[in-house]
């Protein structure tokens, strides 16, 4: 068996593509383009020489040639949103609750090529969420998720993911489009020009907490004006207004947690980690928070896809 696996991160605006080392998930080759699902669907809808799973696996066959691997086998795990209605090809979601090993997930095997195995990891659902990608950092997660009985595995980004666990399964899913919200607030709102994003310095942190504290008080929706009011009325920083706005959705996001006793795993971004640390320090006792750094985080996705490859290629 090649001592070296082909890591395939295949989202909706972004592709990367990574050769990593099996033994210690070291990476030895990358490549990188902003050929996601949807960019990639759009060229395919527009031509008719070849269906869908073919169109996406020229593309992917094309990369390969551009990492100039040596002529050994290799077996690619792809996830994110390959699986989806846009991706190379459809799978069904798997549904709560899947267990850490990862043996749960639906996970599909196409023949790429004779060198090429192509493993397809598909995404998880229950009745009013689901996800796509996350699932495998989260199984990559199993060795600070094992650790306790019973908790949530945040995973904050543009659509944040809260995973709740119980003695070794992953149970449930909430999903907030906190940073989408964000996004569309600060940009095409009434708000646009009160507001600059900006990075949370310590300047900022006493406007950021004040906007944790209203969302964590469930006044969202009743202070989002007040951003307004505190630029025209009051002639507050536009940072400041961004990072209340911050606050505001991250406080209205960690509010159910107030009445949370149980574990909580933070594995974000380092560009947001510092904001959901501060925001979390404010509704737990620092004894109930477990936080992941960014290369733990990234990492994970490796071993997660390292598990999917170890489980099915025993089975073929």
């Amino acid at each position: 068996m090649n001592t070296k696996f082909l890591s395939c991160d295949w989202g909706t605006s972004n592709f990367r593509i990574r050769l990593v080392d099996l033994d210690n998930l070291a990476i030895l080759k990358e490549l990188k383009s902003e050929d996601g699902v949807k960019f990639l669907y759009q060229k395919y809808a527009v031509q008719d020489q070849k269906d869908r799973l073919s169109f996406y696996l020229s593309f992917l066959k094309d990369k390969l040639k551009l990492l100039r691997l040596e002529n050994e086998k290799y077996n690619i795990v792809c996830s994110g949103m390959a699986s989806s209605n846009l991706g190379l090809k459809e799978l069904p979601y798997s549904s709560f609750p899947i267990d850490l090993s990862g043996s749960t997930l639906n996970t599909t095997k196409i023949k790429l090529a004779p060198h090429y195995n192509l493993y397809l990891v598909s995404g998880v659902k229950n009745d009013y969420g689901m996800m796509r990608g996350e699932e495998v950092q989260a199984i990559g997660l199993e060795n600070y998720v094992k650790k306790f009985e019973k908790g949530v595995l945040i995973l904050p980004g543009t659509h944040s993911k809260h995973i709740f666990f119980e003695d070794g399964f992953f149970t449930d899913l909430s999903n907030y489009m906190t940073g989408e919200l964000f996004d569309v607030l600060s940009k095409q709102s009434i708000l646009s020009n009160s507001i600059r994003h900006g990075q949370l310095d310590e300047a900022h942190y006493h406007p950021f907490q004040y906007g944790v504290s209203l969302g964590l008080a469930g006044k969202l929706t009743s202070s989002l004006f007040g951003i307004r009011a505190r630029h025209i009325l009051h002639n507050h920083d536009l940072e400041e207004n961004g990072a209340m706005l911050s606050g505001l959705l991250i406080g209205d996001e960690l509010s159910y947690l107030k009445h949370h006793t149980d574990q909580v795993i933070l594995a974000a971004p380092e560009s947001i980690s510092k904001q959901y640390q501060m925001a979390l320090t404010s509704v737990l006792d620092k004894i109930k928070l477990t936080v992941i750094d960014a290369d733990q985080l990234d990492k994970a996705l490796l071993e997660g896809q390292k598990k999917i490859l170890n489980l099915h290629e025993k089975q073929y």
